[in-house]
């Protein structure tokens, strides 16, 4: 199969079947497939821009809560890169933003009642970012992290969701001593990065961090925190 499928389909405005393609085209890529699907998206962007970036926020719309679909990150990190050009809007229209953040609720409660609950964590999070969905209330948000840090390969996600709510109270110092149980040190980094202190609240933080990492005897000698 071409592309044209996918550009017969993206022309006449069918976000679904457009997807559909789009799905076909990556499950034949092999390796390199989410370089190659990504670098067409952008081309593809870039011909008509505003337009077909509509299209893309509809194809979004369209997989993002099929779980087993790896394309709802392809199109995230897609619709991402085009952020960068200042010439193309790439934020979703209204009622796009309203369903993808129905969506992104639905996901959290979901992950909370149980792991792993469906859509990936990368792209909830992603999404949050990109939508710019920063009117959920914080016991969600927490109760959603909660969940995320039992998990290594969620970590990454945390950061991000911390990053996106960082005046919300996270529980810091316990996230800290999961990360140094899975000696995820570069991103314990990041997660402290991540919160907006003073010097002094900063410092109150790590001897905090410190004495957790300490009673649960996971303390190392080259421990991010100093």
């Amino acid at each position: 199969m071409t592309w044209s499928a996918f550009e017969e389909a993206a022309a006449a405005g069918d976000a679904t079947a457009a997807a559909g393609y789009l799905l076909e085209r990556y499950t034949a890529g092999g390796s390199n497939a989410f370089g190659i699907c990504r670098q067409v998206l952008l081309g593809y962007v870039k011909q008509h821009q505003n337009d077909h970036i509509e299209l893309l926020w509809a194809m979004l719309a369209a997989v993002w809560s099929d779980a087993a679909s790896p394309i709802a990150y392809l199109l995230l990190m897609a619709l991402e890169e085009a952020n960068k050009s200042k010439s193309i809007a790439t934020s979703p229209s209204p009622s796009v933003r309203l369903g993808l953040r129905d969506n992104v609720l639905k996901a959290m409660e979901e992950e909370v009642a149980v792991y792993p609950g469906g859509v990936d964590a990368k792209v909830v999070v992603k999404t949050i970012v990109l939508c710019d969905i920063d009117d959920v209330d914080a016991t969600t948000v927490l109760r959603y992290g909660n969940a995320l840090v039992q998990h290594k390969d969620s970590l990454a996600a945390l950061v991000q969701l911390v990053a996106s709510f960082p005046h919300y109270p996270w529980p810091l110092a316990e996230f800290l001593v999961q990360f140094a149980a899975y000696s995820s040190w570069s991103l314990a980094e990041r997660l402290i990065a991540t919160i907006q202190t003073t010097p002094d609240q900063l410092k109150r933080t790590n001897q905090t961090c410190l004495g957790h990492i300490f009673k649960n005897d996971i303390f190392r000698s080259t421990a991010v925190i100093e």
